[in-house]
């Protein structure tokens, strides 16, 4: 596994480790750890519709 990827991986499960299960980053870290080997065929809709926040959001959280 290349070095990004593992850091990609780290910053998600460290968000599942420090936020509050309620919280936007929690269901966004939670529902791409989940979904980590087809993430690249789903769009950003696809994931809005599926944690319930905006793509705005989304945005937001991958920066």
């Amino acid at each position: 596994m290349d070095n990004t990827l593992y850091n990609i991986l780290y910053k998600l499960s460290n968000e599942l480790d420090t936020k509050d299960p309620e919280s936007t980053n929690f269901i966004l870290s939670a529902y791409l750890l989940k979904n980590f080997a087809t993430i690249s065929e789903v769009s950003i809709y696809d994931i809005a519709a599926e944690c319930n926040v905006s793509r705005s959001t989304i945005r937001r959280f991958a920066k």
